[in-house]
């Protein structure tokens, strides 16, 4: 028996608005820009490093399944929203305070 193909009804522009405005940090913001204008999956995302993002030749180091290393161009909206992050967004590991421990 077939089944009914399914009708995919895309988002409205409010739609669209309301995502993206659902995000409250430039660390979900820069998350979600790679996945949807790049195609990243989410494991890709996550293995990402500091020295991966090559924002002044406007590219991204991604180590794919397999481990197999690509480069991808980034998108000017995706620069601009790592470079927020990385600017503002992200913790400076130097300025990390210590807990002091108990002995």
């Amino acid at each position: 028996m077939k089944e009914p193909r399914r009708n995919i009804i895309p988002l409205s522009v409010d739609e669209v608005a309301r995502f993206w405005s659902s995000f409250r940090n430039a660390r979900d913001l820069a998350i979600v820009g790679l996945m949807l204008m790049h195609g990243l999956r989410s494991a890709e995302v996550m293995s990402l490093n500091h020295d991966d993002v090559l924002l002044s030749e406007g590219q991204l180091r991604v180590r794919g399944k397999g481990s197999k290393m690509r480069f991808l161009p980034l998108a000017p909206e995706t620069t601009q929203l790592i470079d927020h992050y990385l600017r503002l967004g992200r913790p400076d590991p130097c300025s990390a305070t210590t807990i002091p421990t108990i002995v």
